[in-house]
């Protein structure tokens, strides 16, 4: 398991327990986009490749894009004067690519999941991510709506490069599209999800826990 914060849930010991474990490798502040960059801040990049390469894995799930959604894609797009489609697209290239290199050089199964939703709403700025993150101007309902392109963008070009695509989209809303309340963080300087909620949505996901009973993850 490949990823940034929000990766963390996967140590839950309810997930640990999932016939034939899970190595989380997870990256705080790692970014699709500085998937490109091997000089980025938090060296991601490099400390993915070495844990690919370092051994032989027969699968790899990858968790990334939730700081690229929430706010490193509008940040390029406004300092470079991107539209946020070219910037989006530019992230997902960069995915993509370490995600292609992964497979490549481990010649592994790849799973790949969707990115989580925004849950800093407007105008909350408890919180050093949310205090950072209201340097750009997207409002909430753009964050989520980017989230749902990015995600179904990732899902039609996983599909053909062979990677195992795993939605969690439907898990995570109420009936009226929203996130659901019990995921948002009993702490409201934090912006992950509820761990312990969201692990027992991973763990009843089906597609998953084969994925994962694998083994060698």
């Amino acid at each position: 398991m490949l990823g940034d914060s929000h990766a963390a849930v996967f140590k839950k010991p309810l997930l640990q327990r999932c016939r034939g474990g899970i190595r989380v490798i997870s990256v705080s502040g790692a970014t699709a986009s500085g998937m490109k960059n091997p000089n980025s801040s938090t060296n991601a990049l490099k400390i993915f490749k070495s844990q690919i390469e370092r051994k032989k894995w027969k699968r790899i799930i990858f968790y990334l894009g939730e700081v690229d959604v929430g706010f490193v894609i509008w940040f390029r797009a406004e300092k470079y004067g991107l539209s946020i489609e070219k910037s989006a697209q530019e992230a997902l290239e960069s995915y993509l690519s370490v995600i292609s290199h992964a497979k490549l050089a481990s010649n592994a199964e790849i799973a790949v999941l969707s990115v989580p939703w925004p849950t800093i709403r407007d105008g909350h700025q408890m919180g050093e991510v949310a205090n950072l993150r209201s340097k750009i101007k997207a409002s909430y309902s753009e964050r989520k709506n980017l989230t749902l392109n990015f995600n179904a963008d990732l899902k039609s070009n996983s599909v053909p490069r062979e990677f195992t695509y795993i939605d969690f989209d439907p898990c995570v809303c109420d009936e009226s599209g929203e996130l659901s309340v019990g995921l948002y963080n009993r702490n409201p300087a934090d912006h992950h999800y509820d761990y312990d909620v969201f692990s027992l949505i991973l763990f009843n996901n089906a597609a998953l826990r084969e994925f994962i009973a694998g083994g060698n993850v």
